[in-house]
């Protein structure tokens, strides 16, 4: 089941989770013909807009695309029914609407991306290709792990104690006691701010994928994960 989150004319975003499965199948059913699936595991960020539009023109027939990316932006294409799908579990997905232009854009940021602030390079893309004025921007954060519940401990987890202790954003690194956590969320939103987002221009989803069992969670499950949270934008 989806939840939308935004809606007008011409583009819809909406969040849900889902037992395991195809989450390509599961948007056919919502009647999306042309469909683009977003890798976020992908280890450069590339955001083919011009070829992303001509390819939705020439598979009509609800051929598979895969890219292997973090992020894309794409304007509507009049006349063309089309969506963006990603499959995410504690890392939050970053959706940014311009509803003025018609533009949407999807970035996965996990705490790598975060630590290199790629939303800063996101928007120097975005401004590439489009007109882009910040004020008018919407920004939709998806299910994520929260503060308190990411938690830092092993070779991983001290090397991230490391890098954000050295970071601009180490102020969002606690400890208590032993216990190492950090806080994505607040760093994002620090980010954001660096790039003349206010406050009010943003919508995180609320619950914690951690602490809420209706949500995905890899770092609650692990390898029992039976289903996965995800994000749709739907253009048309």
């Amino acid at each position: 089941m989806s939840t939308i989150q935004f809606k007008n004319e011409h583009i819809e975003l909406a969040y849900g989770t889902k037992s395991e499965g195809n989450l390509y199948d599961h948007m056919k059913h919502l009647e999306i013909s042309s469909i683009t699936m977003l890798d976020p595991h992908g280890r450069e960020i590339a955001f083919p807009i011009c070829e992303i539009l001509r390819e939705i023109r020439e598979t009509r027939k609800d051929e598979r695309k895969m890219i292997p990316t973090q992020g894309l932006v794409v304007k509507y294409a009049p006349n063309i029914t089309c969506a963006w799908g990603m499959m995410t579990s504690d890392c939050p997905c970053l959706t940014v609407i311009d509803a003025q232009n018609n533009v949407a854009g999807m970035l996965h940021l996990g705490w790598w991306q975060i630590y290199t602030n790629i939303i800063k390079k996101f928007f120097i893309k975005w401004h590439g290709q489009f007109p882009l004025n910040k004020g008018e921007l919407k920004i939709f954060v998806g299910p994520s792990i929260c503060g308190n519940c990411f938690t830092l401990h092993g070779p991983k987890g001290w090397l991230r104690i490391v890098l954000f202790s050295l970071s601009p954003w180490k102020k969002h690194l606690h400890q208590k006691s032993l216990k190492w956590s950090l806080d994505l969320r607040a760093i994002l939103k620090d980010q954001l701010a660096a790039e003349g987002i206010s406050p009010e221009q943003i919508q995180f989803f609320p619950d914690c994928t951690f602490e809420n069992s209706y949500l995905s969670s890899h770092r609650r499950e692990g390898k029992h994960k039976t289903s996965s949270n995800y994000i749709i934008v739907k253009m048309f």
